[in-house]
């Protein structure tokens, strides 16, 4: 008995229809994630740090890649861990670790950003991480030479070591 001659058409159109699935898949969640850190953005405008850190999350689940979220993200973190937006210290030092934290990761993906390196210098500050400080102030002035407010910064910092 003979059998029917195979044909490749069906596996063909079956890898292209998984080949479709995951691009598609792959763009819809960039789309959704900058539509995420959109929203989060407003939220941010607003003052209303939590529903933008949850924005800002939510794009990250999305997009783990995406600098801008995780930056906005850090952001909105810090914002919470300046005294007087939370009484309580314990919030305060949780919130600065949290941002510390998406900052350290900003990094990983992009070690001469400005943004996080000063990012991470202020929260230092805030925290009275004095010397830590001065090294993420240190690193923004090597990643931008011409950043002023990284020179203000160091010298700021030194300024306070000396005067005390």
């Amino acid at each position: 008995m003979k059998s029917a001659p195979r044909t490749t058409a069906p596996v063909v159109i079956r890898v292209l229809a998984i080949a479709l699935a995951l691009f598609g898949v792959g763009g819809c969640n960039s789309y959704n994630a900058k539509k995420q850190v959109e929203q989060g953005t407003q939220s941010y405008v607003k003052g209303d740090y939590e529903s933008a850190i949850a924005h800002f999350q939510a794009a990250l689940s999305l997009d783990p890649a995406s600098k801008t979220a995780r930056l906005y993200l850090a952001r909105a973190y810090a914002q919470q861990s300046m005294p007087g937006v939370y009484v309580n210290t314990l919030d305060h030092l949780r919130s600065a670790q949290q941002a510390i934290e998406q900052y350290k990761a900003l990094l990983a993906q992009d070690p001469q950003n400005g943004t996080g390196l000063k990012g991470l210098g202020s929260l230092y500050a805030q925290i009275g991480e004095r010397d830590e400080a001065r090294e993420y102030y240190k690193k923004s002035v090597t990643a931008d030479p011409n950043d002023p407010e990284a020179y203000y910064f160091v010298g700021m910092i030194d300024w306070t070591a000396v005067y005390k």
